[in-house]
């Protein structure tokens, strides 16, 4: 038999606590609105009784959790989204919980998240939220997916992640990866609209898909850091042609380079983007010729042949140079001999 007759919480009545007058009204998951959203009764894991497996609380305009949480320790599904939560401590101690939903909400950090029993979640969405700083998830061990969308992230404490193959950071206020850390299973990784400048502290061996338009990126030093890209959006961004630059695009040769795997590329928006205008495509599969589609418009072959034109001409210009570079030495020595 399931049983949800808890007590309910009241406002703590202490001076020092109490809600001042312009704070929002105190509206806690009370016993009768828990009683609404839990649903999907479903044996235990290990035997020996039923359990309640899901709860959503979505969309109540709930600001505190209450005391009665801990006993659903069984649940699977959590959903908080739409609420005005500040404190998801209460959520944390759940070792059957498969997924964590918690997306515009008031929390403002999760370093509860450090000493979580969250063994079994794979999936975490706190997007929407007030959180400056991406703690450690390594207390989860098995999360597969997070999303962090829409925050005030600006500084990163993750440390890596073993099984994490989905995370989500656009809209946030990064400047850069260092703290990151290895994410060894990662294959999707969602950056637009920070203010990343650097792609230092990139270690992500696995990583198929990087979206990173939106940034301040000026160059794409450490795009070593994702080999195995398929997918890259840099669209937005500064990169630009170097006046040192000893090939027409360092940016496009370091992706011929180090991303041999990739086949979709955005980079319109960019100063370099501008410069080469009409010849991007050309000179962009010169350096990646494996590509497939750019900025969104698959490749033809009118346009591999335009590249093959602008490689054939710009190896024949090298050659004349290299030619009038000779003869020059040349006239050099003869008058040295004179």
């Amino acid at each position: 038999q399931v049983c949800c007759q808890c007590p309910v919480l009241a406002p703590c009545e202490a001076t020092s606590c109490c809600m001042a007058e312009d704070e929002p009204e105190f509206a806690p998951l009370t016993h009768d609105i828990l009683r609404q959203c839990l649903s999907n009764i479903q044996p235990l894991v290990k035997g020996g009784g039923y359990a309640f497996s899901r709860m959503d609380c979505s969309g109540r305009e709930l600001n505190h959790l209450g005391n009665k949480l801990e006993h659903f320790r069984h649940l699977r599904y959590v959903d908080l989204s739409n609420n005005r939560f500040p404190d998801l401590a209460a959520v944390t101690q759940m070792p059957q919980l498969l997924t964590l939903l918690a997306s515009s909400n008031n929390a403002t950090d999760i370093q509860c998240m450090e000493t979580a029993d969250l063994p079994c979640c794979l999936d975490l969405d706190l997007s929407s939220n007030k959180l400056s700083v991406l703690p450690s998830l390594s207390n989860l061990s098995q999360l597969k997916r997070a999303n962090f969308t829409g925050n005030q992230i600006a500084s990163l404490a993750f440390g890596g992640h073993a099984t994490l193959e989905e995370l989500q950071l656009a809209d946030n206020a990064l400047e850069t990866l260092q703290g990151l850390g290895t994410l060894s299973s990662l294959t999707t990784l969602v950056l637009a609209n920070n203010k990343i400048a650097s792609l230092e502290g990139l270690d992500t061996p696995l990583l198929q898909k990087l979206i990173l338009s939106g940034n301040a990126l000026t160059r794409l030093d450490h795009i070593g850091g994702a080999p195995s890209l398929v997918e890259l959006d840099v669209s937005d961004n500064q990169l630009t042609l170097p006046e040192e630059a000893t090939a027409p695009s360092p940016d496009l040769a370091r992706l011929g380079s180090e991303t041999p795997k990739l086949q979709l590329l955005s980079v319109s928006g960019n100063p370099l983007a501008d410069i080469l205008a009409a010849d991007l495509r050309a000179e962009a599969l010169i350096r990646v010729p494996q590509l497939h589609s750019i900025d969104g418009e698959t490749v033809t072959e009118e346009d591999r042949e335009a590249a093959k034109t602008r490689k054939e001409a710009a190896a024949a210009r090298e050659e004349e140079l290299r030619r009038e570079e000779l003869e020059r030495q040349r006239q050099e020595e003869e008058l040295r001999r004179e």
